[in-house]
C-alpha cells in the first residue's frame, strides 16, 4: 500500500513520540558527551556575537583610518574617518602635503586650518612603525588633516565627529622606497582621538570581523563532523 505525505508525517511524528523506549540504549557518558558538542555551537555564537558588539563599539568611539597602499607606479595614502574631540587653540594657514616620521599632512592650500596645539594636541605612535622619510605629495584631495607629535590640524570651524576623508598621491616611487614596511599595520593616539594605520593593502571596514566569523563558524563545523 503506498502511503501518503500525510500518513509518512503522522507515522514520524509519532515514532519520535515514543520516547527513549524504542532508541537504542546509551551509556549515561555517551549521553553526556552528546550534550556537550552540541552546546558547544551556541558558546561559539554567543562569542562571535560579543566579538561584533565589540568592535562595532570602537567604531562607534570615531577614528582615523589611514591606508598606505601600492598603486601601480604610485603609493597612495588614504584616510577617512573623525576626531573624537576637538580643542581649538588657534589657526594656521599652514601648507604642507607631505607624510614623514611624526604623521602625515594634507593641508593643501593657504587658508586657515584650525589647530590643537600643545598639552594633548599631538599623536605618539603607539604600535606598528611608521615611515622615517620625509616624502612631498604631488597631488592631493579632500579635508585638511594633519597630525604630528605636538599638533593636529582640521578644516576651519571643525567639531568633534564630523567626518574626514581624503587622499596623497606620491607619484613613481614604492612603499619601501618612502620608508614603509609592507604588511605592516599599527595606530597613533592622543588627545584628539586615534589613527589606525595598515601598509599594503586597502583596509575593508569589517574585515577582521568577517575573519573572525569565519574562523569560528568552521570550527563549529569541526566539532560537528567529529
Amino acid at each position: 500500500m503506498t502511503r501518503t505525505p500525510l500518513a509518512m508525517i503522522a507515522a514520524a511524528a509519532a515514532a519520535a513520540t515514543r520516547g527513549p523506549a524504542m532508541r537504542p540504549a546509551r551509556s549515561e557518558d555517551a549521553r553526556s558527551a552528546s550534550r556537550l558538542r552540541w552546546h558547544r555551537v551556541p558558546v561559539a555564537v554567543c562569542a562571535l556575537g560579543l566579538a561584533a558588539v565589540g568592535f562595532q563599539s570602537q567604531e562607534a568611539r570615531g577614528a582615523i583610518m589611514v591606508t598606505v597602499s601600492q598603486q601601480g607606479a604610485d603609493v597612495v595614502i588614504d584616510y577617512s574617518g573623525s576626531w573624537d574631540y576637538w580643542n581649538r587653540t588657534g589657526t594656521f594657514d599652514a601648507s604642507d602635503t607631505a607624510v614623514f616620521r611624526l604623521g602625515v599632512f594634507n593641508l593643501a592650500d593657504s587658508s586657515d586650518k584650525d589647530t590643537w596645539s600643545g598639552e594633548g594636541g599631538g599623536l605618539t605612535l603607539q604600535t606598528g612603525l611608521w615611515t622615517a622619510t620625509l616624502t612631498n605629495a604631488d597631488s592631493t584631495e579632500g579635508d585638511d588633516f594633519a597630525w604630528r607629535d605636538h599638533i593636529t590640524y582640521a578644516p576651519a570651524g571643525y567639531e568633534a565627529g564630523e567626518p574626514l576623508s581624503g587622499s596623497l598621491t606620491f607619484n613613481n616611487t614604492d612603499l619601501v622606497t618612502m620608508g614603509f614596511t609592507p604588511g605592516d599595520s599599527g595606530f597613533f593616539s592622543g588627545g584628539a582621538g586615534t589613527v589606525v594605520f595598515s601598509v599594503g593593502a586597502t583596509a575593508v571596514p569589517g574585515a577582521g570581523l568577517a575573519g573572525l566569523a569565519t574562523v569560528g563558524l568552521a570550527g563549529v563545523s569541526r566539532r560537528r563532523r567529529r
